[in-house]
């Protein structure tokens, strides 16, 4: 691979920029060097941007030269007798600074503000624009919608009776399952064991289920009412005879009348 083409190409790639000025990067030949035309005089590269050293050492190197051949510089911990300065400040002393000073860029987020949308009111016309045949359209809109249902009648006629004859034949099948049920039932009644059965039931005295209003246990509510009857009977006893079992006390009844009554004199 031949060296110059190699290094050509690649600065042809890359600009060198110094500063504020532009340089077009080439390569003398004879003494293997790297230079760059300023308009100020050649400018080696290495001296120019340290990163091009690299790609002309690589490139001496891959066309055959020794080390002793190549011109190299090595960094050096010494100071610097002259400081190295801009080609271009000779023309023009003013050199921009690449020191860009810190912005503060933070921003605070707050809520959106938003204002209510205005509300849009219809302009009022400079007089009232009276409307005539409104009853017209009206009866135009309802012959259309007749219109239009006969139309679909006629176009899904088949279909109608179909659905018509699908509810007759389920409103039908039901009744005579209902039918057919009741007359099951009616057969089995007996006249006899249903009269039997009420006369039963009619005659059996009814069991109480509370106590003057309170819900207690069965066997609970039948005891209190028979001591409750057992005491209405003793009661009445007490106002009888013991032998005759006729009433002690007649109401109405004078004193004449109770020793007529009772032969006592």
């Amino acid at each position: 691979m031949n060296s110059l083409a190699f290094l050509r190409g690649a600065l042809r790639n890359s600009s060198v920029r110094c500063l504020s000025h532009q340089f077009t990067p080439t390569v003398s030949g004879g003494a293997r060097k790297a230079w760059l035309d300023c308009p100020d005089g050649p400018v080696k590269v290495h001296e120019v941007n340290a990163r091009l050293t690299d790609l002309h050492v690589t490139a001496s190197a891959l066309a055959g030269l020794s080390l002793n051949q190549i011109e190299m510089r090595l960094p050096s911990l010494l100071p610097r007798e002259q400081p190295l300065s801009c080609p271009s400040d000779s023309r023009s002393r003013r050199v921009e600074s690449l020191i860009v000073p810190e912005v503060d860029r933070t921003k605070e987020i707050l809520e959106p503000v938003r204002e209510p949308p205005p509300i849009q009111q219809d302009p009022q016309p400079e007089h009232q624009v009276k409307k005539y045949a409104h009853r017209m359209v009206r009866r135009k809109k309802r012959k259309i919608k007749i219109h239009h249902k006969k139309k679909r009648s006629k176009l899904h006629a088949a279909k109608i009776r179909k659905n018509f004859l699908q509810l007759t034949r389920r409103v039908e099948c039901q009744f005579r399952m209902e039918l057919l049920a009741k007359v099951k039932v009616a057969k089995k009644f007996n006249a006899q064991v249903f009269v039997e059965e009420y006369l039963e039931d009619l005659h059996t005295p009814a069991k109480p289920l509370t106590y003057h209003g309170k819900r207690l246990p069965l066997d609970v509510v039948q005891e209190l009412y028979t001591k409750d009857e057992l005491a209405s009977q003793r009661k009445e006893s007490l106002t009888r005879d013991i032998f005759t079992q006729e009433p002690l006390i007649v109401p109405g009844e004078t004193v004449a009348d109770f020793e007529a009554r009772t032969n006592l004199k």
